[in-house]
Order: C-alpha cells, then sequence, then structure tokens
C-alpha cells in the first residue's frame, strides 16, 4: 500500500493504491500497519491525516516489548496449549 485516498462519496469512498500501481476502491479501510509506517510517511493520505493526528504519531514512542507467559494446570481462558517451544 502506497497511497490512500478518503475523499471519494458513494459506493467508492476509498481507493487503495498499491505498490505495482494496482487500485482496490471500497466503503472502508482499516488501516492497521506499524507506527514506524506512518511516521515515516511511507503510505500517503489523501487529503493529509489532520494536524493533530500526524503530531501524535511523531510524538509515539517504540520500546521494548515485555512477553508474559502463563504456566499452568488449567490453561488460560480454558484453552490449554501442549508442549509450546516458543523461546522467551
Amino acid at each position: 500500500m502506497t497511497r490512500i485516498d478518503y475523499n471519494g462519496s458513494g459506493d467508492t469512498r476509498v481507493t487503495l493504491t498499491c505498490q505495482n500501481g494496482r487500485r482496490v476502491r471500497c466503503k472502508a479501510v482499516i488501516v492497521t500497519v506499524p507506527i514506524r509506517i506512518l511516521q515515516d510517511n511511507v503510505i500517503s493520505f489523501n487529503p493529509p491525516l489532520p494536524a493533530p493526528k500526524q503530531g501524535a504519531l511523531q510524538r509515539i514512542k517504540m520500546g521494548n516489548v515485555i512477553k508474559v507467559r502463563h504456566a499452568g494446570r488449567g490453561g488460560i481462558y480454558g484453552v490449554r496449549v501442549e508442549n509450546s517451544h516458543e523461546g522467551a
């Protein structure tokens, strides 16, 4: 995804432009990309995102990630995981 045009109307409110130039038209889109993608303007928005949102994006700092593992007899949320080999 290189561009999101969200000023359309009717059934085509959003037009997404892919890296290969292909365009996808849709009614709505939910953007779920790493913050860094938005901070580096890898995806351009038309019209541009409002200044308060752009400012908020620039103030977000990514830090270390903490992984919590649950070890117990009953599992968590009723789901029991066997033979977990994921490193901590």
